[in-house]
């Protein structure tokens, strides 16, 4: 989900930022355009004088202003401006009226025709620039609601993608306090308030509650002799057999190293004794991919009135021990 939304905020963000450059491209091109008109607007009349009085300059003003018409058509034209707003306004009707007055004005040497002509351009010149100047203002009006709606978009995104975050970490944060990352069993810091919690319900409810705490048999040399990387293989398949023989009721720690625990509510020792038996078995008849065979021992102890969560544990622990002392690979009831 996390992916999905950089992405989208990426996408968005490219958008935005081609928006506001399109924006910049835009605003150059329409002063550009706006300026030129402008100064064909300026240029029309002083054009028509010195016609009239057949001075030379006439013909620089005439190049300057179909220079300036030329700068506009290429400007203009080529440039993706938005139709809908040339409709409306009729800007390239006026313009071509501009066009077409001045290509006359140029032609005539009539005096009267002339003045005429001259005031026509100048009046369709001004209204082009206008139209011109509204069309520009009506861009950017259009441009930065785009990129207003662009920004809401992207301050949601980056809102939603906090609070995923959020999330996202807030529960790997709760899973790494609560599981054990390579046998998927409650860790050693979920231990202790899990089993004081089903103590108390136990004593609570009058029900017996018993522990087993399980040890890997001679797992140094497992790790020595096959590396860690199956040693971790090792600890992740006698995780996954603990699971698959207690019940759901039952909670499953890793408890150290090599080491396991699963507590058993509503259970007396001698019913975990068999669960014991059963998970030892389990593990005995495994095929764990190496020459050696994998065995565990197992001490086993009821909860006793009075009873400290350290000595309930501790006393589980002195059955584990003294297993491992008669042998290993077998069960002591503490």
């Amino acid at each position: 989900m996390i992916s999905i939304l950089l992405t989208l905020l990426f996408v968005v963000f490219f958008g935005f930022n081609f928006i506001i450059n399109t924006v910049k491209i835009y605003r150059t091109d329409d002063a550009f355009i706006i300026n030129r008109l402008g100064q064909i607007r300026g240029s029309i009349q002083r054009y028509a004088k010195l016609k009239v009085i057949n001075l030379p300059e006439a013909t620089q003003v005439k190049n300057y202003i179909n220079k300036a018409f030329k700068e506009v058509d290429r400007k203009y034209f080529n440039n993706k401006i938005l139709e809908s707003y040339q409709k409306k306004l009729q800007f390239r009707k006026s313009y071509i009226n501009l066009k077409t007055e001045w290509k006359k004005l140029e032609r005539t040497n009539s005096t009267p025709q002339i003045l005429i002509l001259s005031e026509r351009c100048w009046q369709l010149a001004d209204q082009t620039t206008t139209k011109a100047q509204r069309i520009a203002e009506m861009k950017d009006e259009h441009l930065l609601t785009i990129m207003e709606n662009v920004r809401n978009l992207i301050f949601c995104i980056i809102f939603i993608l906090i609070v995923a975050i959020y999330f996202f970490v807030k529960k790997d944060l709760e899973k790494n306090a609560t599981f054990d990352s390579l046998t998927l069993l409650y860790n050693r810091n979920y231990f202790g308030n899990q089993l004081q919690r089903c103590i108390w319900k136990s004593r609570k409810d009058n029900l017996p509650i018993s522990i087993i705490m399980i040890d890997i048999d001679h797992f140094k040399k497992i790790n020595d002799t096959y590396g860690h990387a199956k040693g971790d293989e090792v600890l992740a398949k006698v995780a996954q057999i603990i699971r698959k023989q207690i019940r759901e009721s039952d909670l499953a720690f890793r408890y150290g190293g090599e080491e396991f625990l699963v507590a058993l509510p509503g259970t007396a020792s001698d019913e975990a004794v068999k669960i014991a038996e059963r998970i030892r078995e389990a593990i005995k008849n495994t095929n764990f991919g190496i020459k050696r065979k994998v065995t565990v021992s197992c001490g086993i102890t009821e909860y006793r009135a009075g009873d400290t969560l350290k000595e309930f544990v501790k006393r589980a622990d002195k059955a584990l021990y003294t297993a491992k002392n008669r042998g290993r690979d077998r069960c002591e009831i503490c």
